[in-house]
């Protein structure tokens, strides 16, 4: 074990770790321009210049996975940013406490040597009444000589063995994103941040907590998404990017963990929760082949509800093409009963339908995101009609499109246009998350499609204007009909003439556009295949109120 030297400590330039720290902070900005700048310019750049067919999607499968280089690189900075970080106020304290103690002792006329002895002076000073009682001083003095070059030690040791953990070997490790999750708790404990307090226990609202994370320093803000994903990954308000990120390594480390488990040994849930990880992993990974730019704004494999099954959870998931920090034109899409992690690449499917469509209908940028952070109704017969899955997802979904917009404030996006639309059980939810208990929803549209009630009797009650509020509803979709009695307000819904909403056309049913499920459908198709063959009549309609050409 190494020993800090008493005239190491005391000589000890603690400023030059303040340097390194500061050049550590730097290096990590530089990694996130870089980051920034591959992916907002060169993936960015090939997907607007439409480059399509076998070649630019061998390119861009050779190339995605470069920037979680950057990622891991820009992580792994920050973890040494912090630990060198973490050592200054240590050191410094440790240092003032011995040149404090030295200042003492020459005060009392002894004389200080380079490895901490004390000479004594050949007469016995006017204060002290025998030698006895001024050698007891001097063994005060030196305890204090000894406490601070231990304390130093023990920092000395900690830090040593912290910055030895962070090897350049990281990149060749199976799974980057884990190792870095490990790492980053060990900085994140050495900066002495309390994981029961992320975030602050007065930072409950989007805005607040926007505030506090962008008050933390570049390099806490990684650390904290890399060391508790799951705690980062959900907080409304922060950017999108920085969910992203923390909801990016929860998913690698998660799967990770359930690969560890021996085939044999894995429970059913365990089962088939890898498998819908890996299939959301392999899903996200083949729109961002073709192109698309994509952000995992949640997920949860493992929190259960009141109401879920006993063969484990649904699962909560938010995804969205396009950032929606950023973007013009952007939607929310709920879906409805029956979703759930395992179904999430058909939902997601949709909402790739709607960003595609929207996408006709504009030249500004768009973003959709699909929002599965509640417990849908598993069934429609035994469960679609309760009302507990709108009351727990109402005022998180509310959460969430606030915290959509302080991001979008955050990069003077204020003025992009925001829809929200609901399929069937998803508009109830809607409706829940409009009650005037939560505040108004800082959305410009609602836009629901074979509703089975919102809570509410007229359009106004959702309170942005009934001209604001669409509803679509074909003419044998069966939900709107039987829902009413669980969900409509007054028995009414949105489709209802009296209900004060604008009915949107629905397309052709002898071309797959009637019943309960197609409203969404592309012209050909339209299942997970990653490529867009043009939008249905229904579609059509909501793509373009989403666009604004709806007033």
């Amino acid at each position: 074990m190494i020993v800090v030297s008493f005239q190491q400590l005391k000589d000890a330039d603690v400023k030059g770790l303040d340097t390194a720290w500061r050049s550590w902070r730097k290096t990590v900005e530089l990694l996130e321009r870089a980051e920034d700048g591959y992916r907002g310019k060169l993936l960015a750049g090939i997907s607007g210049a439409r480059w399509r067919g076998d070649d630019a999607d061998s390119a861009r499968t050779m190339m995605v996975p470069v920037q979680q280089r950057f990622k891991v690189a820009s992580a792994q900075s920050s973890s040494v940013a912090s630990v060198i970080n973490s050592a200054v106020p240590r050191f410094t304290a440790a240092q003032k406490k011995l040149l404090d103690a030295i200042s003492v002792a020459q005060a009392e006329y002894l004389k200080v040597g380079p490895d901490g002895s004390l000479d004594f002076p050949t007469s016995l000073p006017p204060r002290y009444s025998s030698w006895e009682e001024f050698q007891k001083k001097a063994q005060q003095i030196q305890a204090r000589f000894v406490a601070a070059v231990r304390e130093a030690s023990a920092a000395d040791q900690e830090i040593a063995a912290a910055l030895r953990r962070l090897g350049a070997d990281i990149m060749a490790k199976e799974n980057p994103l884990k190792e870095l999750r490990d790492e980053s708790k060990m900085a994140t404990q050495l900066a002495g941040f309390n994981p029961a307090n992320i975030p602050p226990r007065g930072a409950k609202t989007p805005r607040q907590v926007a505030d506090w994370w962008k008050a933390l320093p570049e390099e806490q803000r990684h650390l904290l998404m890399n060391a508790y994903p799951e705690k980062i990954g959900w907080l409304n308000g922060i950017p999108s990017e920085d969910r992203d990120e923390a909801n990016r390594t929860r998913l690698q480390s998660r799967v990770q963990q359930l690969r560890e488990i021996p085939e044999d040994q894995r429970t059913d849930f365990q089962k088939r929760d890898l498998a819908r990880l890996e299939m959301l992993d392999r899903t996200i990974a083949g729109y961002e082949v073709k192109g698309k730019d994509m952000y995992l704004l949640g997920l949860d494999s493992t929190v259960t509800g009141k109401k879920e099954t006993d063969d484990g959870s649904d699962g909560r998931v938010i995804v969205s093409i396009g950032n929606p920090d950023t973007a013009k034109i952007n939607s929310v899409y709920v879906p409805g009963t029956e979703s759930d992690l395992t179904k999430a690449n058909g939902a997601l499917s949709r909402a790739f339908a709607i960003n595609e469509a929207t996408g006709l209908h504009t030249q500004q940028s768009v973003a959709t995101t699909m929002w599965l952070g509640y417990d849908a109704p598993d069934d429609v017969k035994w469960n679609a009609g309760g009302g507990h899955y709108a009351d727990q997802g109402g005022p998180r979904l509310n959460s969430f499109l606030d915290g959509v917009r302080e991001a979008q404030s955050t990069e003077g996006n204020q003025g992009s246009r925001l829809s929200l639309l609901g399929h069937s059980y998803g508009s109830t939810v809607i409706g829940e998350a409009a009650n005037a208990k939560y505040r108004r929803l800082p959305v410009d549209d609602i836009i629901v499609a074979g509703s089975p009630g919102m809570r509410v009797s007229n359009a106004e009650d959702l309170g942005i204007g009934a001209s604001n509020v669409w509803a679509q509803a074909a003419h044998d979709d069966p939900v709107p009909k039987i829902g009413r009695i669980a969900h409509g307000g007054g028995l009414l819904v949105p489709s209802d003439d009296s209900f004060g909403a604008n009915r949107l056309p629905v397309g052709d049913p002898d071309h797959g556009q009637g019943g309960h499920s197609n409203y969404y459908n592309q012209v050909v198709g339209g299942g997970n295949s990653y490529s867009f063959s043009g939008a249905s009549g229904s579609l059509d309609q909501q793509a373009r109120v989403i666009a604004g050409l709806r007033r």
